[in-house]
């Protein structure tokens, strides 16, 4: 699964993975809120930024009741073996955070190989 691409999960909800925006503040505030997180202002925007070239930060959509909704956030190092940061509305979208690590972990090696 590369980022920037669109898988359907065994339930049927289509996920799409990508970079994120500086748009995705309010959802990602919202799907923290719905795996039991909180964060300040200045965390939400430090998630938004990061460099391309040491590290590689997505996150994966579904449509669910009429809406695009951030279900799944990660981020992982370049040459990492493991995303270091993986939230997912497992109960929302289930397979989001498996299908937003394995998109990491590609883009990671891809990076490291580069």
């Amino acid at each position: 699964m590369l980022i920037d691409d669109t898988t359907t999960l065994p339930n049927g909800t289509h996920l799409r993975v990508r970079l994120p925006h500086s748009s995705d503040r309010a959802g990602l505030h919202a799907l923290l809120g719905r795996v039991g997180l909180a964060a300040e202002e200045l965390e939400l925007a430090r998630a938004l930024r990061f460099d391309p070239a040491r590290r590689t930060v997505a996150c994966a959509t579904a449509w669910i009741d009429g809406e695009e909704r951030l279900v799944a956030w990660g981020a992982i190092d370049v040459g990492a073996r493991t995303p270091d940061l993986l939230l997912a509305d497992d109960v929302t979208a289930s397979g989001a955070g498996e299908v937003l690590a394995a998109a990491l972990l590609e883009r990671a090696e891809l990076s490291a190989a580069a």
